[in-house]
């Protein structure tokens, strides 16, 4: 019972993760692909570039480790003991829960971009149309819908799931130590082109860990909860203040690893307010969709808009925009989940990989 109890609290805290790390991401997301780029307010020492350096090259970082940490861990918790017939059996559910997904996402985003630049040439508002890429740069490359790069190097470890479990097995803590040390060193996050990232083995490898040796994660993260915040916020400070220097990398690397346990242990706490737990387990189904979709032309449309408002030139339209935008393609990515769930749940179901119903474990207390 004690230990139903203890999943049951550790489902609940990583679900209500979800909502707040995706809209990190689209934060990330939303400077990343040019908003406001090219004007001199972004380089100058103004609040707007502190918010963003702040947000967007720092503390949106945390998100997708987590993710891949926390997918490692599911992956592994019934393999204690490695089983060939488990492993097939767990993967044999990731060909509907990430590898169809993932290729109607990238199929979908090539579709449309063909679609509207055909369209556009056809009014003669375009001069040309756009070609359509090759497989490769479609599914492997920098993948078409390119926040889908966590899924291609997250089925990527799952089939490296025999490794992880020998290199974790055979060279224990030491092992783990090494690699989150090179993690550091190398303080690199995001994949090469073809290439798979040091983000994902270094979090899937804990995740495994955690596992394999049935941590208790909320017990270890919450044993020394004032000094793992201390050392969040202080190297979150430090990286930030870095940023754009030769070691803001491994800075902001060594931030990831203290803060991935510092907000375990924020919404372990917010667990306490039933009403905010219940909006977030029950938003959680749809982080998935969100951050499949929010790519595919909402997020430049929204872009796009603001920067025709007048206050889009404005310091403080700029910040309004900041948090605004990445706000109202979640709403917006949120209102598209629910209406596909109700005129075509069987697409919804494809596209999501079955996330359609939130976690009934996580609704229960």
């Amino acid at each position: 019972m004690i230990e139903t109890n203890r999943y049951s609290k550790l489902y609940e805290i990583l679900d209500t993760l979800r909502i707040p790390l995706i809209y990190l991401v689209i934060i990330e997301h939303t400077v990343n692909m040019g908003l406001f780029d090219g004007r001199s307010v972004f380089y100058s020492n103004s609040l707007y570039k502190y918010i963003s350096n702040l947000l967007h090259l720092n503390m949106g970082y945390i998100a997708v480790p987590f993710f891949f940490m926390v997918s490692a861990y599911f992956f592994f918790r019934k393999q204690t003991k490695w089983n060939w017939f488990v492993y097939a059996g767990q993967l044999k559910k990731r060909v509907k829960s990430l590898l169809i997904p993932y290729l109607l996402w990238n199929i979908l985003i090539v579709a449309i971009v063909y679609a509207k630049y055909t369209g556009l040439s056809y009014l003669g508002i375009a001069s040309h149309k756009e070609p359509i890429p090759s497989l490769y740069d479609i599914f492997w490359g920098f993948p078409s819908n390119f926040p889908t790069w966590y899924v291609k190097e997250l089925m990527c470890m799952m089939l490296l799931a025999p490794l992880f479990y020998a290199f974790v097995r055979y060279t224990k803590i030491v092992g783990l130590v090494g690699l989150i040390a090179v993690y550091v060193w190398l303080a690199r996050s995001l994949p090469v082109s073809g290439g798979l990232s040091m983000t994902s083995f270094t979090f899937f490898g804990i995740g495994a860990y955690l596992a394999l040796y049935d941590i208790d994660l909320i017990a270890v993260c919450g044993k020394h909860k004032k000094l793992f915040a201390g050392l969040a916020l202080g190297f979150l400070i430090l990286s930030t203040w870095m940023t754009g220097s030769a070691c803001h990398g491994n800075i902001r690397c060594v931030y990831i690893l203290f803060g991935l346990v510092s907000v375990i242990n924020l919404f372990h706490y917010l667990l306490r307010f039933p009403a905010l737990k219940t909006r977030l387990l029950v938003l959680s189904n749809t982080t998935f969709f969100i951050y499949c979709a929010h790519e595919v032309l909402i997020l430049n449309w929204l872009k796009g808009g603001y920067l025709r408002l007048p206050i889009a030139d404005s310091p403080w339209g700029m910040i309004l925009g900041y948090f605004l935008i990445p706000a109202m393609c979640m709403a917006i990515c949120i209102g598209l989940y629910y209406l596909l769930k109700k005129i075509s749940p069987k697409l919804l179901a494809l596209l999501t990989g079955g996330r359609v119903s939130p976690r009934l474990h996580s609704l229960k207390n």
